[in-house]
């Protein structure tokens, strides 16, 4: 997020009289095999769910697959990628709390547990996947509006 960008946010925080650090975490869903992990400790090597790893300055990997512990993992709950994460703050000193980038790591992951089609655990956090939902379902709509039965029905479940 550019400064021009965070400037608006900023300047309603101090509208506000709110005194709150803002944070910024980048999911970037590449599935990309540049970067992996493993669990050597497990036969099927694949991290449990919900670890993640420091790749470098604000930067981690996060697991988030349907491995929960010691039990063999189903071929049909497929192998994902982890998630790439980037943190950033407007107050830099904040980045260096490891418990705040810890429990914003966790914010994602358990919005990964979030999914109205499954109660299966999803790869991606809802505020990526719904939007890339919506995003394949929108050339759909005739003149790009939503057709009146869509404005009083639950038509995206």
């Amino acid at each position: 997020m550019s400064n021009k960008e965070l400037q608006p946010i900023e300047d309603a925080l101090q509208q506000l009289n709110l005194d709150i650090p803002v944070f910024i975490v980048s999911i970037n869903k590449t599935e990309s095999k540049s970067l992996i992990g493993f669990d050597t400790s497990w036969p099927g090597l694949m991290p449990t769910s919900g670890t993640y790893i420091n790749i470098g300055r604000h930067q981690y990997l996060l697991f988030n697959n349907t491995r929960y512990s010691k039990q063999p993992i189903k071929e049909s709950d497929g192998f994902p990628f982890p998630v790439k994460l980037s943190i950033d703050c407007n107050q830099k000193q904040l980045l260096e709390q490891h418990q705040i980038s810890g429990e914003l790591i966790e914010q994602v992951y358990q919005f990964s547990r979030l999914y109205y089609k499954s109660v299966r655990q999803q790869g991606l956090p809802i505020t990526i996947k719904y939007p890339e939902i919506l995003a394949g379902i929108g050339p759909n709509f005739v003149n790009d509006a939503i057709p009146v039965f869509g404005k009083d029905n639950l038509w995206f479940l």
